[in-house]
């Protein structure tokens, strides 16, 4: 019986999975390495990324993972414009729309998130849901 893993046919997941173009698969890993908030792992979950970007270059997962990636490491600019990404992207999940919104809001960036919200499709959810301060946004919009 053959030991040797080239042999066996046995390989590193990470590579099957790359072989294979698993991009489903590469975006779990990612997610985990993120999740685990370690930032050593940052740069195997970037790698990642980068494959699951070059099989499906119009996921919003991709930069959506990165923009979270980009926060571990408090750097919220990259953040944004990654989180930005995901939303033209077609990401528009509520706490995402409010992630964005509060990383505007703290630039001072106040008519992006006024556009930000003039361009939320009405029955989305309803922009209350968002909380303060962005309801005080609401009357300047109409």
């Amino acid at each position: 019986m053959a030991s040797n893993p080239a042999e066996t046919g046995i390989m590193n997941p990470v590579k099957a999975l790359e072989t294979h173009g698993q991009a489903v698969w590469l975006d779990v890993l990612a997610r985990g390495f993120v999740a685990k908030g370690d930032l050593k792992q940052l740069a195997q979950a970037r790698m990642l990324l980068a494959r699951v970007a070059e099989l499906r270059p119009t996921w919003s997962r991709v930069p959506l993972l990165e923009a979270e990636a980009y926060e571990l490491e408090k750097r919220k600019d990259k953040a944004l414009e990654k989180y930005q990404v995901a939303l033209e992207r077609g990401e528009g999940r509520l706490g995402v729309v409010r992630r964005v919104l509060q990383l505007l809001y703290e630039q001072q960036r106040y008519a992006d998130a006024q556009a930000l919200l003039r361009k939320l499709p009405e029955q989305a959810f309803a922009v209350r849901d968002l909380g303060r301060p962005w309801n005080s946004l609401l009357p300047h919009l109409r």
